[in-house]
């Protein structure tokens, strides 16, 4: 969900402390004989709090941890995750690993790292870390949440099910949960349970742009698309800075043929989140469809580089290169897309009878240590 910015006077205030801790950063980390638990912990905090402003200085940080105390499971662990967000998987992974060859075993630890297995299509080691979460923390939400996402994405209907309502059953007013919920029971073509969910997540929102936009959700996959349309336009006119509610009425534009309107909208959910993904993916379908080839390989290959774990772009772009008759790169695309999805093989069977370019509409949503 995307919110206003924060008011120039708690920005300030923000800052202020930032200077103060990068205070003490300097004189501990001048200070080669440091090592006890007390400034490793206050470091490893600095390093986590630097990783979004200031990521230079927060691997430096955690390096220099690593340097004081090597076989710190934690702190491989939270460098793992900051590679992560980086999209530095390789390093993730090697973190990741030395974390669990330490032996890391805490709830949230096997939470993160199954999110970062189900990101990198590594699905049966994801299962695995989200269930050991579960053992150790019953009640561990975002673990049972990334599950169900997870068995969403397999297609494992039944067992995302009962993930979710045991969620539920713990927290029965949580919109994330009842939405996504929604989500899977779609999938399942179980329309009348979805749209029941919908309407429960509805009904707990809080702020009247979130109502409005899931509205907007249920109605579209509903095809009742002109009451869409007000509704994502009242989620906007309400909170002009929500992303997902310009890309979701550039998708009903784009399909009423409005290709300026829809176009304009895409870039404005890309200029409020410039790593919204779906818009990048559908902006580049929009171009495709326009002919206009260049922008469109320009929008396919910034959907890949934000994940490049993710079939449909690969597809899309495979499509667009063997359409501009580059054949090699074409192919390695498609065989990418087939690596990470098996049921693209159809699709590619059928690509020189019907060349159709594959949306991203609305997605789940896995986030490293998030609280939902």
């Amino acid at each position: 969900m995307n919110q206003k910015p924060k008011s120039p006077g708690r920005r300030m205030d923000y800052l202020i402390k930032k200077s103060d801790t990068e205070k003490y950063i300097d004189k501990v980390l001048g200070n080669p004989g440091v090592s006890d638990s007390k400034d490793i912990k206050t470091l490893l905090e600095a390093a986590n709090s630097k990783a979004k402003d200031n990521p230079k200085l927060a691997e430096k940080i955690f390096k220099e941890v690593l340097g004081m105390d090597p076989n710190n499971a934690r702190v491989h662990h939270n460098l793992g995750v900051f590679y992560y967000r980086l999209r530095r998987y390789e390093e993730a992974s090697r973190e990741f690993k030395e974390a669990m060859d330490i032996y890391l075993n805490d709830a949230d630890a096997h939470n993160d790292r199954g999110v970062f297995f189900s990101i990198t299509n590594r699905f049966k080691e994801a299962e695995k870390e989200f269930k050991e979460a579960i053992r150790l923390n019953p009640e561990h939400i975002r673990a049972h949440n990334n599950l169900g996402i997870l068995y969403h994405n397999l297609k494992k209907y039944d067992e995302g099910d009962k993930e979710f309502r045991k969620i539920i059953e713990m927290v029965p007013k949580n919109v994330i949960i009842r939405h996504n919920f929604g989500i899977l029971l779609y999938g399942a073509g179980r329309y009348k349970e979805a749209e029941r969910e919908f309407k429960e997540a509805i009904s707990m929102c809080l702020e009247k742009a979130d109502a409005h936009y899931d509205r907007g959700v249920l109605l579209s996959i509903s095809d009742k698309y002109g009451e869409a349309e007000k509704e994502f336009k009242e989620a906007i006119r309400l909170n002009p800075y929500l992303a997902d509610a310009h890309h979701s009425l550039g998708i009903l534009l784009e399909n009423r043929k409005s290709y300026g309107e829809a176009e304009r909208k895409f870039k404005e959910a890309i200029r409020l989140n410039p790593e919204h993904i779906q818009s990048h993916n559908n902006l580049g379908i929009l171009f495709y469809n326009l002919k206009r080839y260049d922008e469109a390989e320009r929008e396919f290959k910034k959907a890949i580089s934000i994940n490049p774990w993710l079939a449909e772009p690969h597809h899309n772009l495979g499509l667009l290169l063997e359409n501009l008759k580059r054949y090699d790169e074409a192919e390695r695309e498609s065989k990418e897309a087939l690596e990470i999805n098996p049921e693209f093989r159809g699709v590619q069977k059928m690509r020189m009878i019907n060349l159709s370019p594959t949306w991203i509409d609305h997605n789940f949503e896995v986030n490293v240590g998030g609280l939902l």
